[in-house]
């Protein structure tokens, strides 16, 4: 999952949606691969429940066959499915049993990219556009309520929201009898196409560049260490540091914090990025442990200690402040600990520039040095949904091939009680 996916259906539940009902709800394609929607779904009197073809992280109900369920008819007020349906093979399958266990009168929120790059989950067969959403609704006889295409986010969404009519009432007249029975006709042909069932896809996911990111982790942990700047050890894809100055050549930050150094090859890499820019910037290395640090710099500030503590937060915003401030995130990567110093150093950021959160690569490709624990990208999606003063700069990523995945966080306002003491 994406940040737009996240937020564009937290905006269909704000805008269809009662907090007052109770719903039963169903989210088709929920394994937890960088984000999930049960935070939206988490309140009293709503049940959710995920479903995918393997079991796993956010996942409740096991579907053995993705196209015929163990689930009743008219079993859920709501079913939802948001970044799946380009990887089911056969989705209109998928499509009817997702009207099968919709209530009468229940809601589908469907979401699809209709661009983007290849991305296997194991599969990756379709694209989908207004009219799809058109189509699947006459196709299984629902009513649409919604359909858009969002162009201003890299998958270009496409957005569906369906109502299952309620149960049919024979017209009063002959010829509305006829067309109706037509219809309905034609919907159970469609049913029975339904019921044949195709072999089941394939299950090892595989990102579209994992080989090259493979190939660059190898390269970044090989004990010669090949990746370095100014003779340097720097854990870094190069693409991103070619961003990186772009970044800082537009703000212009007083002060860069670095979260997690290590060896400081990065941390020198910016240095000499302010030398270029003039001024009296500084770089803020904070690390716990200078074992391997090997760098000095004029511009260079260190911070010595867990980057947790209340003692090395409140260093380092006494040297951010009243400063033009950029944060960039490298230290423990674990969601809980990211969401922590998003949460600790964020308020650091000046209206204008960034916090990068680095390395949400490994919440979508299983690096063999990297535990397999939930990192950076959900950790995001968990800030977002609390704050609406960053926004991931998309352009950030075109070259197609970042480690930080929806990792540029661009600060759009300074938050109201920083703007009224201005």
């Amino acid at each position: 999952m994406h940040i737009e996916s996240y937020q564009e259906m937290a905006r269909l539940v704000r805008t269809y949606l009662k907090p007052e009902h109770s719903l039963r709800i169903l989210d088709v394609g929920s394994y937890d691969v960088n984000g999930a929607y049960r935070p939206l779904f988490d309140r009293p009197g709503w049940r959710y429940e995920g479903a995918d073809i393997a079991p796993g992280p956010n996942v409740d109900v096991v579907l053995d066959d993705p196209y015929r369920w163990p689930l009743a008819d008219n079993s859920y007020d709501l079913v939802i499915s948001g970044q799946a349906f380009e990887h089911i093979q056969f989705f209109w399958l998928t499509w009817m049993e997702m009207v099968r266990v919709v209530k009468p009168g229940g809601l589908i929120f469907l979401l699809a990219p209709s661009t983007g790059p290849e991305h296997r989950h194991p599969v990756d067969c379709w694209r989908f556009y207004q009219d799809g959403i058109h189509a699947l609704g006459e196709y299984a006889g629902v009513r649409v309520l919604e359909a858009t295409t969002r162009r201003d986010n890299p998958w270009g969404d496409t957005i569906g929201v369906f109502r299952k009519p309620a149960p049919w009432q024979p017209p009063r007249s002959l010829p509305a009898l006829r067309r109706s029975l037509t219809q309905r006709l034609r919907r159970l042909g469609r049913r029975l196409m339904s019921a044949w069932r195709p072999p089941p896809p394939p299950t090892a996911p595989q990102h579209p560049m994992a080989p090259w990111i493979l190939h660059h982790q190898a390269l970044l942990f090989a004990p010669e260490a090949p990746v370095r700047w100014m003779g340097v050890p720097l854990l870094k894809n190069a693409l991103d540091c070619w961003i990186y100055q772009e970044i800082l050549w537009e703000v212009k930050p007083q002060v860069v914090v670095e979260l997690g150094s290590r060896t400081g090859g990065s941390a020198l890499f910016f240095c000499h990025m302010l030398d270029l820019l003039g001024g009296d910037g500084i770089v803020v290395s904070v690390d716990f442990d200078r074992t391997l640090f090997q760098v000095e710099h004029p511009r260079l500030r260190l911070v010595t200690g867990d980057c947790a503590e209340a003692a090395v937060q409140a260093q380092v915003a006494a040297l951010c402040q009243g400063q033009r401030t950029l944060v960039v995130h490298d230290a423990d990567h674990r969601r809980e600990a990211v969401l922590r110093d998003l949460r600790a150093y964020s308020d650091l950021v000046s209206a204008g520039s960034y916090f990068i959160v680095e390395d949400g690569i490994m919440d979508q490709v299983d690096l063999s040095d990297v535990p397999r624990v939930p990192g950076p990208l959900p950790a995001i999606l968990a800030f977002l949904a609390e704050r609406n003063d960053f926004v991931p700069d998309a352009s950030r990523e075109r070259y197609g091939l970042s480690y930080n995945p929806s990792g540029f966080l661009r600060r759009i306002r300074p938050q109201k009680d920083e703007a009224a003491g201005q």
